[in-house]
């Protein structure tokens, strides 16, 4: 396989298989680096790297030096993100409406009224009493990359 063909099917037929059924899932990051470490040890001896390439790079955008390979944990955290805004931006239906009634009841199970990501330092003390579950996986991320939201508004 040359390097164009092996770069062909990690991107239609790898990403495409791999990143259809994440933003339901709640893989967490040790289970998501374990299915994709044969693939990406594979594509980068294709693309003539050493396998063990410094994995910052590898998952780096090209713009900054990096391989540009998409990574399994961010591209979940980044469809879970997208997934809970295009939901509760449609508000009247019943996928919203059950969000809602998650995002409030992780809220009331935790004691607070503001699980909604304000505050980075206030989301991390509270994921240590919540069960986890999709949405503490994304109040995770989301607080581990400084990102808030106004959900509650």
């Amino acid at each position: 396989m040359s390097r164009e063909e092996a770069a062909l099917a990690y991107t239609s037929y790898y990403l495409s298989k791999f990143t259809y059924p994440l933003p339901v899932t709640t893989f967490v990051t040790t289970q998501l680096n374990r299915i994709e470490s044969p693939t990406i040890q594979a594509i980068l001896s294709k693309l003539g790297y050493n396998r063990h390439f410094p994995r910052k790079v590898v998952f780096g955008p090209k713009e900054w030096g990096g391989l540009g390979l998409k990574s399994l944990r961010f591209t979940q955290r980044y469809q879970h993100t997208k997934l809970l805004l295009r939901v509760m931006n449609n508000n009247n239906t019943k996928v919203s409406t059950l969000l809602e009634i998650l995002l409030r009841e992780s809220a009331m199970e935790a004691g607070t009224n503001d699980l909604y990501c304000k505050n980075s330092k206030t989301v991390n003390r509270i994921l240590a009493y919540l069960t986890p579950t999709w949405l503490t996986s994304l109040l995770h991320f989301l607080s581990q990359h400084a990102i808030t939201t106004n959900l509650d508004e």
